[in-house]
């Protein structure tokens, strides 16, 4: 883990209107910011949210509750006591980061794998 503790060294791996996920060049971890909030993780941990995101997709209407500012999805996240709650288009935005950056992510090793067999 970097020094600080906000990664500085990022190479951003996919961005929209609602946030971006990035990569730690010192470390390794990913970073990601959904709305307000900035989060990083180790990458395995941030693929097991990922996977956790594309399950509940397959069944998003059931999903959403009523919060005193809305109806919300409200979302586990592998760190400790840290939960998001977010609308349907908040969900499609975080979704397609996620999405975009799993696929770089998985790419990326799937590289690595190519250049050390040749």
């Amino acid at each position: 883990m970097c020094k600080s503790n906000y990664h500085k060294n990022l190479r951003i791996l996919f961005q929209n209107d609602f946030g971006y996920v990035a990569v730690c060049s010192c470390c390794n971890e990913v970073q990601f910011r959904i709305g307000t909030v900035v989060s990083f993780m180790p990458e395995d941990a941030f693929l097991k949210l990922f996977y956790s995101i594309e399950k509940i997709n397959a069944d998003l209407d059931s999903k959403f509750t009523n919060l005193p500012d809305g109806e919300k999805l409200v979302l586990r996240t592998p760190v400790r006591n840290f939960m998001l709650a977010l609308s349907k288009t908040e969900f499609q935005k975080t979704l397609e980061l996620f999405d975009t950056a799993a696929f770089k992510i998985k790419l990326s090793h799937s590289l690595k794998k190519v250049e050390l067999m040749n």
